[in-house]
């Protein structure tokens, strides 16, 4: 059996599950907010089969050969209430269903092929930049204060402000609230202000895309023929061009390091390119999207990780 744990409106899921589906195999899709998943085992019994996984009311047995794709969503991230009155423990279940997952993941890691490492979905941007640094690729002046004075001291003019863990998507009072990253001058800021992740503003050329799946790179390159935000994601961005792009050995020898150093063999990772031609690390997502990957490039990529979750599992 292949198990991917994901989201309902994943198209990458929906896409790998219909190349799977050639091969004589089972394929569970386990959409993570739709529906609850529940799990039985005995703490004597880990390293037995025997671990049950309900869903959608049919009980299985996880078996030795049965291979994960952690693709998308955490267990904690979605909650199921018969009973408005238990709103009040929010916290405390999610946080209740969060250490599951990260028990059941080092489990799954240890004893099963997975793809991807659902302990990563939540892993903020400084413990990934200090990993990128560390196995030398490079970054753009990256700095957390709440004093206007500490950015003005390095000479930096222009800087580009981050959230900590990941973009803000809410979805309120039939309004949907979305964040962006956004550029400041130093001088235009207040002289104090709350605890803040600054990186240098690059004024770059390019962007390059890429997923990385166990020992192979798929990398896209990226032009905007009219940029009217530094955010890529911003609807007033358009005409955006994609071609095949090939990293040198040094920069994709780093990018395995890295994930590698992560504990994942899935992620998708961006670079600015500058005028200049330097290349630095911007972003780690253990669960990214690749959708301009697959739709103009590399068009193969579902049938690679469908063929990968194949053969792990009938070589288990």
């Amino acid at each position: 059996m292949i198990y991917i744990f994901t989201e309902a409106n994943d198209d990458p899921s929906t896409r790998v599950i219909n190349a799977i589906n050639k091969y004589e195999t089972e394929v569970l899709r386990v959409n993570l907010d739709k529906n609850y998943v529940g799990f039985s085992f005995s703490i004597d019994g880990l390293h037995e089969p025997g671990m049950k996984i309900l869903y959608e009311g049919i009980e299985r047995i996880i078996k030795p050969n049965d291979v994960f794709w952690f693709r998308r969503g955490n267990l904690g991230s979605y909650l199921f209430f018969r009973n408005e009155e238990k709103l009040k423990f929010v916290d405390f279940i999610a946080d209740e269903k969060r250490a599951l997952e990260v028990f059941l993941t080092k489990v799954f890691l240890k004893k099963h092929y997975c793809l991807g490492n659902a302990n990563l979905h939540n892993i903020g941007k400084l413990e990934v930049l200090l990993a990128a640094k560390s196995v030398g690729l490079p970054i753009p002046k990256s700095i957390v204060s709440y004093d206007r004075a500490v950015l003005a001291e390095t000479g930096i003019s222009k800087f580009v402000c981050k959230p900590f863990s990941d973009v803000l998507i809410m979805d309120s009072e039939n309004c949907i609230y979305h964040s962006f990253v956004e550029e400041y001058n130093v001088a235009d800021l207040q002289e104090y202000f709350g605890n803040s992740f600054f990186q240098e503003s690059i004024d770059f050329e390019y962007e390059i895309r890429l997923l990385c799946v166990e020992r192979k790179i798929y990398a896209v390159k990226s032009v905007h023929e009219k940029r009217g935000h530094i955010d890529t994601r911003h609807l007033s961005n358009a005409e955006v061009h994609y071609n095949k792009f090939v990293l040198n050995e040094l920069i994709q020898q780093a990018i395995f390091r890295l994930c590698e150093s992560l504990q994942t063999n899935f992620a998708v990772i961006d670079f600015l390119v500058s005028k200049e031609g330097a290349l630095w690390f911007t972003d780690f997502n253990p669960c990214g999207q690749y959708d301009e990957i697959f739709e103009y490039c590399y068009p193969d990529v579902n049938d690679y990780i469908a063929k990968l979750l194949y053969e792990k599992e009938i070589n288990k």
